[in-house]
């Protein structure tokens, strides 16, 4: 089943249907977190009992291992009265390692109270609640817990390594059972940029650009305290041209077949202000590309085939400067699904680009934007026809 996750982002409370764990800075991440479990000496239980010796009787928001830092370490989030506070736990001899404070919003206060009060009737901890997950899911290890609110429903979903799955056990909190196992994806690649320095190109990037300008925009790891993985994300600072595209490509890996997802938000932009996925691409003059755009208030798919770009399709979608969305862009074979927070706008085919391609991020002429959480994962399993939601438009070559 879908759940609705609340998951504090700086801004306040958003909700994120089935948003993925798994943040890593290149692919592997089954490996890599493999390889931090292995390193730890503590459970996620003894961390998060720590994590409550600091933030005594306060309840736990999420708690998990964060096993693509190095070093790797356990960071709890528990609400104390209208702050969130953030503890790190070393996980090799449990020792407090430091506490941050998140003062919150009105608004995010405000539905954390509400979840405070409704833990209240709760019977099971966080702690009691990744026992009763791990008897569910035998041999499987425990690397994170969330708090989630659902209509009449308050549970933890508790996040476990089995094998090379990542199963999710939903607690319910009062029955103080077990009501649904998920198993999630795990991506097949995965750049987050946390574990990089603030002020440098992430070394597998490659900066490109479209009917080039004077000159090249530049993209560096940026602190970013608004974003949904913290702290770091991808900014590209530009004042290019209305006709230049500013393309950053991932290497070495290409992909046919994917499931491409992305967390955005624009932060200016005189003459344009769109950004967004591409996939499939051949070089700078061949590609793939969505793309959300707070000046025009609409989302669209295009492909751009030696240089000249032509729009598949077109929907209204009002966007903000400022505001984060997460955009997906799902290819199987000559079909083009695209999403923005979960909903599905765009379905268009084209079979322009039929091979294994690079993906990577895109915005237009001095469009200035931040990215966070690249991912591409495997495509889903093919479903019963489903509209686009809005009124798509097919349309044929556009260049504005």
């Amino acid at each position: 089943m879908m759940s609705a996750r609340l998951t504090y982002v700086g801004t306040g409370i958003v909700l994120l249907a089935g948003a993925a764990l798994a943040r890593a800075d290149g692919p592997g991440v089954v490996e890599q977190i493999k390889k931090a479990l292995a390193g730890t000496k503590i459970s996620l239980a003894q961390a998060i009992e720590t994590a409550q010796k600091e933030v005594p009787d306060d309840p736990v928001v999420d708690a998990e291992l964060k096993w693509n830092r190095a070093p790797v370490y356990f960071e709890a989030e528990l609400l104390a009265g209208r702050t969130l506070k953030e503890v790190r736990i070393d996980p090799v001899t449990g020792k407090l390692l430091g506490t941050d404070d998140q003062k919150l919003d009105e608004t995010a206060a405000l539905a954390l109270a509400d979840l405070r009060q409704a833990l209240a009737g709760a019977k099971l901890t966080a702690v009691q609640a990744i026992q009763v997950a791990v008897k569910e899911v035998p041999d499987g290890q425990p690397i994170a817990i969330e708090l989630e609110g659902e209509p009449g429903r308050l549970a933890y979903g508790v996040k476990l390594l089995q094998g090379d799955q990542l199963r999710e056990a939903k607690v319910d909190l009062v029955q103080g059972k077990v009501f649904d196992v998920v198993t999630e994806p795990l991506p097949l690649a995965l750049w987050t940029f946390d574990a990089l320095e603030s002020g440098k190109t992430p070394p597998d990037l490659r900066v490109r650009e479209t009917h080039p300008g004077p000159k090249l925009g530049v993209w560096q790891v940026a602190a970013d305290s608004t974003a949904p993985s913290k702290p770091n994300v991808l900014a590209l600072s530009t004042d290019e041209p209305k006709a230049t595209f500013n393309v950053a490509l991932f290497q070495p890996m290409a992909y046919k077949d994917l499931d491409l997802r992305v967390r955005i938000k624009a932060n200016s932009g005189q003459v344009d202000q769109a950004g967004g996925l591409v996939w499939r691409c051949n070089d700078e003059n061949n590609y793939y590309i969505c793309r959300i755009n707070p000046l025009e208030d609409n989302f669209r798919v295009y492909k751009v085939v030696d240089g000249k770009r032509s729009q598949l399709q077109s929907t209204e979608f009002k966007a903000e400067t400022g505001k984060w969305y997460h955009v997906r862009a799902v290819m199987v074979g000559d079909q083009i699904t695209c999403y923005v927070d979960g909903k599905k706008y765009l379905d268009v085919k084209d079979d322009t680009f039929k091979d294994a391609g690079l993906v990577g991020l895109w915005t237009k002429a001095d469009a200035s934007s931040s990215f966070d959480d690249l991912a591409v994962f495997a495509p889903p399993a093919a479903k019963p026809e489903e509209k686009a939601k809005g009124k798509a438009q097919d349309v044929g070559d556009d260049d504005d």
